[in-house]
């Protein structure tokens, strides 16, 4: 729900924090968490051959 509403409806962590009704320090977490692990999620270079 948290990454739902963080990466799908862009919400701010206040405001997740306001619809969710969880700890401050949870939402930081998981967003924290989510933020590192972007590079994974990248696809890697391709090179072209021609």
């Amino acid at each position: 729900q948290i990454l739902y509403l963080y990466v799908e409806l862009g919400k701010k962590i206040d405001e997740i924090i306001d619809q969710t009704g969880m700890e401050f320090e949870k939402v930081k977490s998981i967003v924290e968490r989510f933020r590192r692990s972007e590079h994974k999620r990248r696809l890697p270079p391709i090179a072209k051959v021609r």
